[in-house]
């Protein structure tokens, strides 16, 4: 964490400027002003009407902390330092008028925010500051400092004071013949601290010099410092040390009227000044900086563009030169600033300042409003603040109050604090109109938790885009599946996040993200499933086909690559939702084998959908081949698409309302050549049925689609079958049925049967798929048919195979066996009862059975 994170100065809100010249030059010297000895608020200031903070809120947003502290008519948090997340220091200035006021002390102790005695001179009519404070590393007592200033309109003397654990030490730092302004500390050891800001050449000048001071353990001294040039107005705003060799200190430059960066730095033996960009063509002024190591440090401030509005700026070191670093862009008619900076890592660094409006509408005036901006190693961005007072709606008056930010630090990596003053005018005049308020506020972030991942699952190599659901994203920093980073990731929202999984070996995992605050804690909700390839949940779409064209679903998530150590049959699967935007066009989808004697692409099993975006969408279809493939050779297998014939028109993959779609999956199972308990049938004619009664199943092909199947072993065998089926007549549909017989299954029954509902209308056909697990028998033979029939009696004709023909080039139809041996782990559940499930919410997945 940087070692000094502020800047001092509150922002040109409108007021009356006030010249400060010097009353006098005070060297060494330190009086302890103990607790009754300090002034403390007078009896005329009034507390606002806000009840002490008992607890913080923990969701990694801002609120605004409530405090008992007294507030005056000039009142400011100017700085901010942290011990740790229970103990942390606030200066500034508190008083009864706006023309006197005098220094401010508070501090945090996990529970609630109080007045500390803070060191005021005890001189009437003397106004006092106190800019900014600090922390002194490694040391349990006597480790907070804090500098400003104090005077009246006749001069100002500068002062540092160390907090002893009772009261302050009060120190005199040597100053300029003018005006003097210490605007920040940085602590590096007991003995090593440094103090920046500005003084007057001479007693009533304008001109500035910048100012450096060091504290040795005993006293304060002027380190010489560099300026711009003789004649410019030079200011140093922030300081801040990565070591006691590595120390930066920024501010601006006024050379002819016109502001420019300053940018110092100590490399042990002397201060010198580094080039630092300019960002618009005036009011170029650095106002804090962070140092972390010698190849990061960061500074933040302001600029103005062509027509006078002020921007934010934000430039970073990288071990050779300052660069400007895009911070967030807002409207043409918005001014910001950054004020104050807090670097906890290179990944986490905050800026806090102010927003405004500059050209407002009725009841919304040129009021300032608070401004968060944060690093997270890859860009700046907005975090949203709340203003000291809730603005009032529109339709009630419409009316905001102006509130800023001039102080921001870190407890820790996962707790923040941003502090300033708030207005609100809603109090009597002239009394309390105009009063200034106090303003902390906590940003705490807890650690993630995951709710939900979207899909569950996804190819093994890789690739799937997860949506992923729980509390507290906005400063996620990793996100993991099981061990494996996720290959990037997206914050959409507090409660969302996209992640693309990475590759890994097949298995469940934990989907965890990490914040700040830590790592979701893993449960049931964030498992994730990596599966062998092919299966993709995206929603895919193909535009303008000519009907003949195949084009790949996804070259990439839907593709197989595999070498077979042995000649194989592979069992080839596409499964996908299917539809279109235009009635009359249908969705074809087919296997591609490349490789081996399958040159650059063969295809070897295809099936038409007639899914629609009307009544009868879409169509889970089904296209399954089996096709040889050889030993020690490459294939690639990839599930492709095309329109039925030329269309304007767009076809679609995948259904549901995302981001995970039902899935589309690609699957190739080999199986030993040798191995004869794999047999498949197939035909690439067209078949047809008149005239069926509806009850009778009949053979579609006795031949062609039949198997003659003796197991040489018991087990179970899975039997499929597949086809393209449509009807002549509306309101017909075709039933395909997978047939057995021998053994125990005797003459013949059907042992697994679908309905499928493709018409030679609009919506033809059906890509169908029919599945059974039967027992059979050892060295006994067995028939297995494809059976079919209309689902009631018809005087048409139901119609099985696709496309324009002639055979064998219509879509194929397949029947397959494949005897899995008793004890080989096949499972299968079956029902033959209908089910229904009345007023589903459309989110509500409820087991069958």
């Amino acid at each position: 964490m940087a070692l000094a994170l502020h800047r001092r100065r509150p922002a040109d809100r409108g007021t009356a400027t006030v010249v400060s010249v010097a009353l006098a030059l005070a060297v060494g010297g330190s009086v302890a002003l103990g607790s009754a000895t300090a002034l403390a608020a007078g009896a005329n200031m009034t507390r606002h009407s806000q009840a002490a903070a008992t607890s913080q809120v923990c969701d990694s947003q801002f609120h605004v902390a409530p405090t008992s502290i007294p507030s005056g008519f000039e009142s400011s948090v100017l700085g901010m330092a942290a011990v740790s997340p229970t103990d942390v220091w606030a200066v500034g200035i508190t008083g009864p008028s706006h023309y006197n006021h005098e220094t401010l002390a508070a501090h945090w102790d996990g529970s609630s925010w109080t007045m500390v005695a803070s060191p005021h001179p005890n001189a009437a009519g003397v106004s006092a500051n106190l800019r900014a404070v600090t922390v002194v590393p490694g040391i349990a007592a006597n480790n907070i400092w804090a500098v400003g200033d104090y005077g009246s309109i006749y001069g100002s003397v500068l002062m540092a004071a160390q907090w002893n654990g009772n009261g302050w030490n009060l120190f005199t730092p040597p100053g300029t013949p003018g005006g003097n302004v210490l605007q920040s500390v940085v602590a590096i050891s007991p003995t090593d601290i440094w103090a920046v800001g500005s003084g007057s050449i001479m007693f009533g000048t304008p001109a500035s010099r910048t100012l450096i001071e060091h504290y040795d353990g005993v006293g304060w001294s002027i380190v010489p410092s560099a300026d711009l040039s003789p004649t410019s107005s030079d200011q140093l705003m922030s300081v801040s040390a990565a070591s006691a060799v590595d120390i930066w200190a920024v501010g601006d430059s006024v050379v002819d009227t016109t502001h420019r960066t300053l940018i110092e730095h100590w490399d042990g033996l002397s201060w010198s000044i580094v080039a630092s960009p300019n960002v618009g063509p005036d009011n170029n002024v650095l106002n804090a900086v962070g140092a972390l190591s010698t190849s990061n440090a960061w500074a933040v401030g302001n600029s103005t563009d062509a027509a006078g509005v002020s921007e934010t700026t934000t430039m970073r070191w990288d071990g050779r030169s300052w660069t400007v670093v895009q911070s967030p862009a807002f409207d043409a008619n918005i001014a910001a600033s950054l004020v104050s900076l807090a670097a906890v890592s290179p990944d986490n660094i905050w800026a806090a300042g102010w927003i405004q409006n500059t050209k407002p509408v009725i009841f919304h005036p040129y009021f300032l409003h608070p401004l968060v901006e944060h690093w997270d190693g890859q860009r700046w961005s907005v975090v949203p603040s709340p203003d000291g007072v809730p603005p009032i709606p529109d339709d009630l008056g419409g009316r905001s109050f102006p509130s800023e930010f001039l102080a921001i630090t870190a407890t820790s990596a996962s707790n923040v604090w941003a502090a300033g003053l708030y207005v609100d005018d809603r109090q009597p005049y002239p009394n309390d109109w105009d009063r200034e308020y106090l303003l902390f506020e906590n940003l705490c972030v807890p650690a993630p938790t995951v709710t939900n991942v979207a899909p569950v699952s996804g190819n093994s190599t890789g690739g799937t885009s997860v949506a992923i659901s729980g509390t507290d994203f906005t400063f996620a920093t990793a996100v993991h599946f099981g061990s494996a980073v996720a290959s990037s990731y997206t914050i959409d929202s507090r409660t969302r996040i996209t992640a693309v999984a990475p590759a890994s070996l097949a298995g469940t995992v934990d989907v965890t993200v990490t914040n700040y605050g830590g790592t979701s804690a893993s449960s049931a909700a964030d498992l994730y499933v990596s599966v062998p390839p092919a299966i993709s949940w995206k929603q895919y779409s193909l535009a303008g086909n000519n009907g003949s064209s195949w084009v790949p679903i996804d070259a990439g998530a839907l593709r197989l690559t595999f070498t077979p150590s042995a000649d194989a049959n592979a069992i080839l699967s596409g499964n996908a939702d299917l539809w279109t935007s235009l009635a009359g066009v249908n969705q074809d989808l087919g296997i591609f084998v490349s490789g081996g004697s399958y040159l650059s692409g063969t295809l070897v099993g295809w099936k038409e959908s007639g899914g629609n975006a009307g009544t009868f969408s879409p169509n889970a279809a089904f296209v399954q081949t089996v096709t040889p493939v050889m030993a020690a050779t490459a294939y690639t297998v990839t599930l492709e698409w095309k329109a039925n014939h030329a269309t304007s028109g767009t076809i679609f993959t995948a259904a549901g309302l995302g981001p995970a779609f039902s899935p589309t999956r690609l699957t190739a199972e080999l199986v030993a050549a040798t191995d004869l308990n794999l047999q498949s049938k197939v035909s690439g004619s067209q078949y047809t049925l008149p005239g069926s009664n509806g009850s009778t199943w009949q053979d579609m092909d006795g031949s062609a689609l039949s198997l003659n199947f003796t197991p040489a072993s018991a087990g179970w065998a899975l039997l499929s079958a597949n086809a393209d089926l449509w009807t002549q007549n509306a309101g017909v549909n075709q039933d395909l049925g997978i047939f057995v017989s021998g053994g125990t299954f005797g003459s013949g029954q059907i042992v697994g049967w679908k309905e499928s509902g493709g018409n030679a209308g609009t919506f033809s056909p059906n890509a169908a798929y029919a599945q059974a697990v039967v027992p059979l028998a050892a060295a006994t033979p067995y028939v297995i048919k494809l059976q079919w029939k209309a689902n009631h009696a018809t005087t048409g004709t139901i119609r099985a195979a696709a496309g324009l023909g002639p055979a064998p080039n219509f879509s194929p139809t397949r029947l397959t066996l494949h005897l899995f041996p008793a004890g080989t782990g096949i499972q299968d559940a079956v029902s033959t009862q209908q089910y229904s499930k009345a007023n589903s919410s459309g989110s509500d997945w409820t087991p069958i059975d």
